[in-house]
């Protein structure tokens, strides 16, 4: 699991960037994929962005797409808080970073089955490299 550390203090408004990711509060989008060359600015995106909707009251967690692939509860933790007691009204947002390094035939958390097994007030950011196959 990763945590927001790291960001600068020097902020670039990227409304455009910023707009589906800004739907997965409002629920209007379940699922938002960023997929880009490394060193293009996908980590900073997200980072910022996560940082604003946690200073809105979003419950925001970042995951590591290798850690998926070696097992990790993380995401599954996730959604079980986000659907009990007083966090099942609250919008949260899971960021699988690295989502390049998940594979389909040998993680039981492919982003398919993760995308299926969301609730209704969890939404999902994949980000990687390449569209995993």
């Amino acid at each position: 699991m990763k945590s927001l550390s790291g960001l600068s203090r020097h902020i670039i408004n990227r409304p455009r960037l910023a707009y589906p990711l800004e739907r997965l509060i409002t629920g209007e989008s379940r699922v938002v994929t960023i997929w880009a060359a490394a060193g293009s600015g996908k980590s900073t995106l997200l980072r910022q962005w996560a940082h604003d909707a946690a200073s809105r009251n979003v419950d925001v967690l970042v995951v590591d797409g290798q850690a998926l692939f070696n097992g990790s509860a993380a995401l599954a933790d996730q959604i079980h808080r986000a659907n009990s007691g007083d966090e099942a009204s609250r919008q949260s947002i899971c960021i699988v970073q690295d989502a390049h390094r998940i594979t389909t035939d040998t993680s039981r958390h492919s982003p398919l089955s993760i995308m299926h097994g969301l609730p209704a007030n969890v939404g999902l950011v994949l980000s990687g490299r390449y569209q995993p196959p």
